[in-house]
């Protein structure tokens, strides 16, 4: 039993926890509070200068109409909005001497509208930040009101006496009084806006400071909590070491990603498990279950070594791995594997399971896949074996039908020429089909070797227009080749890029229409060359194409009337894609198909992809006629 350490006396929880809380909780709350005092102070300022403002535009309306209409009613007006103008000056005047009489400042403000307990506020703020370098302007500006409201009231003492002695003004006077009148509201208008905009900024430099201080203290006092909270839980360490047990059980199951826990209790014969562990056995859990129904749910053959493996973790007192299949209620098997260990303390074998079917299916999957390998190799070894085994013989063949059907046999009747005809195609058939194998086999083994280099396309092309000339002229096939004025360069091996297309010529000729064309066109665009070849043939279904590039695959439809193997589009597919291409096709029953092969194009084009581009027939709109031999 591990030995639980002391609890921590009173008096150490309450130095270490208590007084880093109580204090957090006097200074964040003193810093609220005093926030909240310059925030309202800030506001009982703002008001007072509204209160002015709106007292002195009043006064300057009411004298305006006392100008103008000689009103007593009028001056009354105006001698009380300029009460309240005069009674803040008095406080300003009051706060800003150096023996200041702060009750007769607080008077004054309340005399403004102020309340009581907000001039209280004001004066003593107005003290703390009146010296602040950023107070004084608007120091300046109440200064400047000042002298402004201090005319304002000289002109309406000049007005009232005026019109007191003569009832007759003449107009040149009233005149000077309106002008004076609009110079001091002008000034004071200005001085307003001002100064409501010193009050703004005043306040927002308040608030960051108040903010700053907040942050800094939020710092500090982190720290000391850090601080109280890492001795704290070094005094608490040793309450941690009963949990070691626990621990090691939770380390185990992390070891394994997707693991689920169990217990097997030998002395009772029970296992208990998670939930993940019995749905691992096609059961619902968590639950308890005996040993003769857990052995009943694994496979026969691996009940006895199950058991075996048991007790060799009991015999040992150490750990041990299972491996076994177990039916599920649906009738399937899946593969479980079982790590135990005994604990020593308690008797119990702990362990976790987990669900290795898809690890067995993909080692069975390689075993078949390298079964699958050496059965191919096996093959195409046969083949090509094979493949030069016959070309002897075929050489013989067509060598002396060669020697048979000369001219000088002037003895041989038409039927013998017919026959000699017929052994010499069928033993060409044979060699054709003899050297697709060859190919084929060198493909799938990797064995053709392909030399990558800056291949002239067009070039390549002319060369095979009279190879396929023959083939063309005996299906009556016209071949249109519309190549550019200088070649396309793309990356290719010439030898092979030839091979492919007299294939994919070949083909265009054998499976066209009698009367068709073939059209043979070039484009580059995007980094990439594309030769097309357009025939208007009958055409190809979607399952036909799917078809299409697999190795001894015909078209039932024409596969009795066109000779061939059905290894030509496998290997030039191979061919095009060990050049870093692909082949495209796309047609349409009853118009044709089209065959495009796509190479990367060469760095150095001799020519722009715009000049070069020749755009080709597409089958899907409809094949023309062929354009006149000229």
């Amino acid at each position: 039993m591990v030995s639980r350490p002391p609890a921590p006396t009173r008096i150490v929880q309450h130095h270490t926890v208590l007084w880093p809380v109580l204090l957090t909780v006097v200074l964040l709350s003193a810093s609220f509070f005093a926030l909240l005092y310059l925030q309202h102070t800030g506001r009982a300022f703002t008001g007072t200068q509204a209160r002015w403002s709106m007292a002195r535009n009043a006064a300057s309306h009411a004298l305006l109409q006392y100008i103008v209409t000689r009103s007593p009613q009028a001056h009354e007006r105006c001698e009380r909005e300029l009460a309240v103008v005069h009674a803040t000056r008095q406080a300003l005047r009051q706060l800003n001497r150096a023996d200041a009489d702060l009750s007769s400042a607080q008077r004054a403000l309340v005399a403004a509208g102020a309340l009581p307990d907000d001039a209280d506020h004001m004066v003593r703020v107005y003290q703390w930040v009146s010296e602040h370098p950023r107070f004084l302007p608007l120091r300046e500006r109440w200064q400047l009101a000042d002298t402004a409201a201090q005319d304002l009231i000289a002109l309406s003492e000049e007005v009232h006496g005026e019109l007191q002695r003569n009832a007759h003004v003449p107009d040149d006077l009233v005149s000077m009084w309106l002008t004076q009148l609009d110079t001091i509201d002008r000034r004071m208008s200005a001085l307003e806006r001002a100064t409501q905009t010193d009050l703004a900024a005043s306040g927002r430099v308040t608030y960051r400071m108040m903010v700053g201080s907040q942050l800094c203290m939020g710092l500090v006092l982190g720290a000391l909590c850090v601080w109280t909270t890492r001795r704290f839980l070094r005094e608490l360490a040793d309450h941690a070491r009963g949990l070691r047990r626990a621990n090691d059980r939770t380390a185990l199951a992390l070891q394994c990603a997707g693991m689920g826990l169990f217990e097997l209790d030998p002395t009772s014969a029970t296992y208990r498990m998670d939930e993940h562990v019995a749905h691992l056995h096609g059961l619902s859990g968590p639950l308890e279950a005996s040993r003769s129904h857990m052995r009943s749910l694994i496979h026969p053959d691996d009940v006895a070594a199950t058991r075996a493996g048991i007790d060799d973790i009991l015999q040992r007192n150490g750990t041990g791995r299972l491996h076994y299949r177990v039916r599920w209620p649906d009738g399937q098997w899946r593969h479980i594997e079982s790590h135990g260990q005994l604990n020593a303390e308690n008797g119990l074998i702990l362990g976790v399971s987990r669900d290795v079917t898809d690890d067995v299916m993909r080692r069975q999957a390689a075993a078949r896949w390298e079964t699958e390998r050496q059965v191919s190799q096996a093959q195409r070894t046969f083949l090509s074996r094979l493949s030069h085994e016959l070309r002897t013989p075929l050489n013989a063949i067509l060598g002396f039908a060669h020697i048979l059907g000369r001219e000088e046999n002037q003895h041989l009747r038409d039927k013998d020429r017919h026959h000699i005809d017929v052994i010499a195609g069928a033993g060409r058939q044979l060699l054709g089909l003899v050297d697709d194998v060859l190919d084929i086999s060198k493909v799938e083994a990797g064995e053709i070797g392909m030399t990558l280099v800056a291949t002239d396309v067009a070039q390549v092309l002319e060369r095979c227009l009279p190879i396929v000339d023959n083939v063309a002229q005996r299906h009556h096939v016209r071949v249109q080749a519309d190549l550019p004025p200088h070649g396309l360069m793309a990356l290719a091996d010439p030898q092979r890029l030839q091979q492919v297309f007299i294939n994919l010529m070949s083909n265009g000729c054998k499976y066209n229409r009698h009367g068709g064309v073939l059209r043979i066109g070039m484009a580059a665009q995007e980094g990439r060359v594309t030769v097309g070849f357009d025939d208007n043939g009958e055409g190809l279904s979607e399952a036909d194409i799917a078809r299409l590039f697999k190795p001894f695959q015909r078209i039932d439809r024409t596969a009795a009337q066109v000779e061939g193997t059905g290894l030509g589009l496998y290997i030039v597919k191979q061919m095009v894609e060990g050049m870093g291409g692909e082949v495209r096709v796309r047609s349409q029953r009853g118009i044709g198909s089209r065959f495009e092969v796509v190479l990367m194009a060469h760095v150095a084009l001799t020519t722009s992809p715009k000049d070069a581009t020749v755009h080709a027939t597409s089958v899907h709109g409809g094949i023309p006629e062929p354009a006149p031999v000229g």
